[in-house]
């Protein structure tokens, strides 16, 4: 995305987690919690291979906030019913892997290209 305004780049970041969550919820009993981790998880990747890392991290936060809001029961509150049954622990590793490899991904991507040119 060279060239776009940096406020065009965080509202399309907004605008994936909206669109993924959107498309998720409506078949939400059949997904998983896991699956759902995954696909947040890849969608925080292209963010960051397209977007940059600002929008990537704005992305990730608001994809971690849409996880525990709407996925995670009880639904539409930022409380999770029982922590011990995995609820918790499938939510965590989604932001903290990001966080910790997303810098080094897309600076290698960015640095290499895809092909290996």
């Amino acid at each position: 995305m060279d060239g776009a305004a940096p406020w065009y780049r965080y509202a399309l970041a907004v605008l994936g987690v909206v669109m993924l969550s959107l498309a998720m919820f409506t078949i939400r009993e059949e997904l998983g919690v896991l699956n759902v981790t995954l696909l947040f998880l890849i969608l925080s990747f292209v963010l960051g291979l397209a977007l940059g890392s600002g929008p990537a991290t704005v992305g990730a936060l608001l994809a971690f906030l849409a996880f525990d809001f709407i996925f995670i029961p009880p639904y539409y509150t930022f409380t999770v019913a029982d922590p011990v049954a995995g609820s918790l622990i499938a939510m965590l590793p989604m932001l903290v892997i990001f966080l910790m490899a997303q810098r080094y991904f897309v600076r290698g991507i960015a640095t290499t290209g895809f092909g290996g040119r």
